[in-house]
């Protein structure tokens, strides 16, 4: 059985889509087997693996499998290469309309779909994989509740601002009132320059998280924004740039957490 891992913070502009595309195609250049789920209408993992058309449009996406009882026909699969390497994942995209509707029904309390419901065939899903990576939407939406429910650990993206602990906070506040298990929280610094109040925001997480939080901080700069306008990840479009180096790193890194004995 494999894990499910959502990448989750109730603010916006952490780069939360950035990290689990990042995560998902590195994990699946490594041969694992791995699904990329996009909960958030807005999309943005979807047209970074290539498929804006379909969030546009619709068609097989996360919505669907959520309805469909054949998981199967609803996973497509996307070839992804890096310095000549190729490996392929599996993309649940967010197709805008269907998910929207889909968000409405969950907050139907007489509807079979719910958020028990929708963390149930998750799991399900993950049975079957490595690692399932769920992009959630910013804030508390019915899809981010259930991928929480169905989570095995949450990466928190935070930025070195004021609001950081305030982010990482309201997520164990999140899974404290929806689940009864206790899962852990690893947060991880997204900074566009790793300058003084980085280094101390870093530091200061450290002391309250401790190891929870990873050593590996990636370091993002206006020049690798707006790839997903190009339909692709950034380890495609700026595979040599320093963010890129930093999701490798950290992709070792949680590697090494999750697989080694």
């Amino acid at each position: 059985m494999g894990y499910v891992i959502a990448v989750h913070n109730q603010k916006g502009g952490t780069g939360k889509s950035t990290t689990a595309t990042s995560l998902a195609v590195l994990l699946g250049l490594l041969q694992r087997d791995v699904v990329l789920i996009d909960s958030d209408p807005q999309g943005n993992a979807t047209d970074a693996m290539g498929f804006k058309s379909r969030r546009q449009k619709g068609g097989r996406g996360y919505a669907e499998f959520l309805q469909n009882k054949r998981n199967g026909r609803t996973v497509v699969q996307r070839k992804v290469q890096r310095s000549g390497m190729v490996g392929s994942i599996g993309v649940l995209a967010a197709t805008k309309e269907n998910l929207l509707a889909l968000e409405a029904q969950l907050q139907h309390p007489m509807l079979s779909m719910n958020t028990n419901a929708v963390a149930d065939k998750i799991i399900e899903l993950a049975e079957e994989k490595d690692y399932v990576i769920i992009d959630t939407a910013p804030g508390v939406t019915h899809l981010s509740v259930a991928a929480l429910k169905a989570a095995d650990l949450v990466i928190a993206p935070v930025v070195p601002t004021a609001w950081a602990f305030e982010g990482i906070q309201e997520v164990h506040n999140t899974l404290e009132a929806v689940r009864e298990s206790e899962i852990p929280v690893w947060p991880v610094m997204v900074m566009a320059t790793n300058n003084k109040a980085s280094t101390s925001t870093y530091q200061a997480l450290q002391e309250k998280y401790g190891d929870d939080v990873f050593e590996q901080s990636i370091r993002r700069s206006g020049s690798v924004e707006g790839y997903e306008a190009k339909g692709k990840t950034l380890l495609q479009v700026r595979s040599t740039s320093t963010a890129a180096q930093d999701y490798i790193a950290f992709t070792q890194e949680f590697l090494s957490r999750m697989e080694d004995e």
